[in-house]
């Protein structure tokens, strides 16, 4: 093994070791053949934005597809929406500080979209930050609760056509809440 195959297997396990305890073994095998097929194509590149009912696995997918990225050499940052939006609102240059923080990522995944928009400025962060990272031609994968209209009507056509856009991919995951038992 080289010094830059160390250096990178260090890498991968500092990623993994924030990934929560209940994700960890997450794996894109872990899902139906379609899907796979689906979260192999993300693992190569494109945004998707992905929806479902609670509990049928959008953040345990999330975080597969994540780890595929990750092996692949590159920089994935995971974040929920509300602690995204919360840290933007927060700072005295709040589009420095998507630029900065999340803007150069080679992928952003932001999960539980569907629980933000408590205040305009949270639409127009998420749109700066999405229209920023499009015209860097970086990859973005959305995930929530509902259906295509819901994130539509939550999200609007400005992020829903950058997400979209270029082949983007609209991934329905489901089936029943596995956390209902």
């Amino acid at each position: 093994m080289t010094e830059k195959d160390y250096i990178e297997e260090a890498k991968l396990k500092a990623f993994e070791s924030i990934i929560p305890p209940k994700y960890r073994s997450a794996e894109i095998s872990d899902f139906s053949t379609g899907i796979q097929k689906k979260m192999n194509q993300l693992v190569e590149g494109g945004n998707a934005i992905v929806f479902g009912i609670n509990g049928v696995g959008k953040t345990r997918m999330a975080w597969a597809v994540a780890k595929g990225i990750k092996r692949r050499g590159k920089e994935v940052r995971y974040v929920k929406a509300q602690t995204l939006l919360f840290d933007i609102k927060r700072q005295d240059d709040p589009y420095r500080y998507c630029e900065k923080e999340f803007g150069r990522c080679d992928c952003l995944i932001v999960d539980e979209i569907d629980k933000i928009f408590d205040s305009k400025a949270d639409f127009i962060y998420l749109n700066y930050l999405i229209d920023y990272r499009s015209e860097w031609e970086r990859q973005n994968i959305v995930l929530g609760n509902g259906d295509r209209q819901t994130f539509l009507a939550s999200l609007g056509q400005s992020i829903f056509s950058r997400l979209r856009g270029d082949g983007g991919q609209e991934i329905t995951l489901t089936g029943k809440d596995r956390r209902m038992g």
